[in-house]
């Protein structure tokens, strides 16, 4: 922390502050390495907790984001040097009057359309061919665009693109005031300025900044999820279930709990490898998220145990029958077990009585699996001993 330069030093203590408090911290920093131009990061600061919930290490995320910062800087460089510019003049400059289609501009407004001013234009549709295709109209419909902005009392601005005679395609900005005479907009003066690079950088930095978002909802989507199957690991599994369970006692609508588990993986491993094993996880993973709902929660309770909590489900017979055809229709070789192929075992508990915890549902549900492993496997067995 004492490496920080002294204005990011605090923004930095109070991150790791918040992940000790099991809270995801995060700061702007900056590394300053003598004889070479500063560095920009973004810092998150990820708490890994233990089971009570306890932060025990920091994952910290470090992204250099000195790109954008100087894209972000020399955007505003840009907005200055702009109004700058519309003070001291050297903007092209455009008058039109609009009842008699008589357009009159400066040597500035030829140069930024690349156009030779000894070889003027005189009218909107002589401007036109200079336009870029896609933005002809909106460029062009000065007399039905001034009258909308009489009726809202807005200002006369666009940015469009023109075309010069060598294809180059440049971003323009114009602004105007409208004349009017007896309510009706019969005059056009303004300005035209190339704002080609603050557009464009612009654009570089909104995709920077999606990029940006789509990576921050992957690692948020990893911190989530079970590296090898994809669905809910156990951090996920415990904040969404005390969620699940909170609404199930506080609406009374039962919660099911699922517990699955592969006959004989070890076996499998020791016969198959290991990467098959983890190809076995995967697929059955697949499958059973293909039996869920959106409100339905898939997890990886450890090695070759699954968890599935079901909200809503009163009568589990059916989705239990699938759980078991869905994994024998994967049609695996397994050597080790009864059948050939590999299957499951699943233990069930529902329940919704406030004084009850969804802890002991889980328990009366790995009961039940206990007793399916005991029966001969591939089969489900609920628990409908007690309330949960």
């Amino acid at each position: 922390m004492d490496l920080l330069p002294d204005d990011v030093r605090e923004a930095g203590r109070a991150a790791i502050e918040a992940a000790r408090n099991s809270n995801i911290g995060r700061f702007a920093g900056r590394s300053v390495i003598p004889g070479q131009a500063p560095q920009h990061w973004d810092n998150s600061l990820t708490p890994v907790l233990d089971a009570n919930g306890q932060t025990t290490a920091i994952l910290v995320v470090s992204r250099e984001v000195t790109a954008q910062h100087m894209a972000n800087q020399s955007l505003r460089q840009s907005e200055e040097r702009l109004s700058m510019a519309a003070n001291v003049g050297g903007l092209g400059i455009w008058d039109y009057d609009i009842r008699a289609d008589k357009m009159v501009c400066d040597d500035n407004w030829y140069r930024i359309v690349g156009r030779d001013p000894s070889q003027p234009i005189s009218s909107v549709a002589e401007f036109g061919p200079m336009i870029h295709p896609e933005d002809v109209q909106i460029a062009t419909e000065v007399r039905h665009t001034s009258e909308e902005l009489l009726a809202t009392g807005e200002d006369y601005r666009i940015v469009f693109r023109v075309v010069h005679p060598d294809g180059e395609v440049r971003w323009v900005r114009s602004a105007a005031a409208i004349q009017t005479q007896d309510g009706q907009a019969v005059r056009a003066t303004g300005f035209m300025v190339d704002v080609t690079e603050s557009v464009l950088r612009e654009q570089a930095l909104q995709e920077q900044n999606q990029r940006l978002l789509i990576e921050r909802e992957s690692l948020a989507l990893l911190s989530s999820q079970d590296a090898l199957t994809g669905v809910a690991n156990r951090r996920e599994l415990d904040d969404r279930l005390g969620k699940l369970w909170a609404d199930a006692k506080s609406t009374g609508i039962p919660l099911a709990i699922v517990m699955v588990d592969v006959d004989h993986f070890k076996e499998f491993n020791d016969h198959y490898g290991h990467l098959a094993g983890d190809a076995v996880l995967k697929r059955v993973a697949e499958a059973l998220l293909s039996l869920t709902r959106s409100t339905d929660l898939v997890a990886r309770y450890g090695g070759e145990e699954f968890l599935m909590a079901l909200p809503g489900v009163i009568r589990p017979v059916t989705i239990l029958n699938r759980i078991n055809e869905v994994v024998r229709e994967l049609d695996v070789n397994h050597l080790s077990s009864h059948t050939g192929r590999l299957t499951v075992s699943a233990g069930c508990a529902v329940g919704a009585n406030v004084e009850g915890s969804v802890e002991h549902l889980i328990a009366r549900a790995d009961e039940a699996l206990y007793q399916a492993k005991q029966q001969g496997r591939d089969r489900y067995v609920i628990n409908t001993a007690g309330e949960a």
